[in-house]
């Protein structure tokens, strides 16, 4: 990929990312902080490891503070994505055309974040909006690591194993499908030991490990930390789907990187020939990338009473009461619930109750 085509993905990322998240929802990612808890200290940090996948519910807590100042939280959202991305780019090294796909998988990320709606305030993943992005980096720089000592032929099974064991309780599901990632890597190499061991020790580890926590059914040992969007047993498809998507981004870039590189090592006898593409098919990576940004234009949330009410909750906190009374009454539709309480309690503070 030439310098110039990254530079268009990064900063067409860049941009779309910044109008979606402070732009235009500034306020319902102040309204996230808000109900987001988190406590300097150690004992915050020592509950949090109590749960499969702790550091990244620390993390994502601690990062998701950031939001109070909804342009510094969505700078720094933006920059893990970023990161995100370029590591996709060293670790799964594909054609150009294809080099939009490292992207991808930020944006669907981006789709996690901005299609959410009134499930906000239900459902009780710690950390979320940040937590999913930090594992998805660190899962990234565990396969750099992993990749950089293969190529050095350091990469034992002991290390893996190791590796496996320190990082299941800190990662959970995204050290199984970092395992699972090896081993598919593997699998296409033919290397077979590491192939073998790696897929036991997705298999094992967790079933093992997870018998020291008594917040964790065993059956779920696999998928902890991986968020399912749900509650009282009500589980929504739709907003889960955007982590089912980068999870299948990352296995057909490994795939595709796998397969372009024994290419790269056995060409072809026709290789040497200059093949001619069709202009078309020279803008498909753009007009790809294109069609890709467009999803979470398409699902960010609309709805004036619920952007209303993300503008209102900032307001209260602001103790700004007249604005909160103008924004309820702008209500197209008859202000919710929700305003209404808003309206009573900014009609006490100016003394307009009666």
């Amino acid at each position: 990929m030439t310098k110039h085509t990254s530079l268009l993905y990064i900063g067409s990322l860049l941009v779309i990312s910044l109008i979606l998240l402070p732009i235009l929802n500034g306020d319902m990612l102040f309204m996230v902080q808000s109900r987001s808890f988190f406590m300097q200290g150690p004992e915050y940090l020592a509950d949090c490891m109590h749960s499969v996948g702790g550091i990244l519910i620390w993390a994502g807590t601690a990062l998701t503070q950031l939001f109070y100042y909804p342009w510094a939280g969505s700078l720094v959202l933006i920059l893990l994505w970023i990161a995100m991305g370029l590591m996709l780019r060293v670790n799964c090294r594909v054609s150009d055309r294809w080099q939009w796909l490292h992207f991808a998988v930020p944006v669907a990320l981006l789709v996690s974040v901005v299609d959410l709606g009134y499930w906000i305030y239900v459902f009780t993943i710690r950390g979320y909006w940040f937590s999913q992005s930090v594992a998805y980096l660190l899962m990234s720089l565990l396969l750099w690591v992993a990749i950089f000592l293969w190529r050095r032929e350091r990469f034992d099974i002991w290390l893996m194993l190791i590796f496996a064991a320190i990082l299941y309780p800190l990662l959970g599901f995204y050290s199984v499908l970092a395992l699972g990632l090896i081993a598919l890597r593997s699998i296409i190499n033919r290397y077979w030991p590491i192939a073998i061991v790696s897929t036991l020790a997705a298999l094992l580890i967790p079933g093992l490990i997870v018998r020291h926590y008594d917040n964790i059914r065993p059956i779920d040992a696999w998928t902890a930390g991986f968020p399912f969007i749900e509650s009282n047993q009500t589980f929504s498809w739709p907003l889960t789907a955007p982590f089912i998507v980068a999870i299948i981004l990352l296995i057909v870039l490994v795939v595709m990187s796998e397969v372009s590189a024994a290419r790269t090592v056995t060409p072809s006898p026709d290789a040497s020939k200059a093949t001619r593409i069709h202009p078309i098919l020279r803008f498909l990576p753009y007009l790809l990338w294109a069609v890709t940004l467009c999803m979470p234009i398409l699902l960010n949330r609309t709805n004036h009473n619920y952007h209303a009410e993300m503008r209102i909750s900032r307001l209260i906190d602001e103790q700004r009461w007249e604005q909160v009374l103008d924004e309820v009454d702008k209500a197209p539709k008859g202000p919710t619930r929700q305003m209404v309480v808003a309206k009573h309690i900014a009609l006490i503070h100016t003394n307009h109750l009666h």
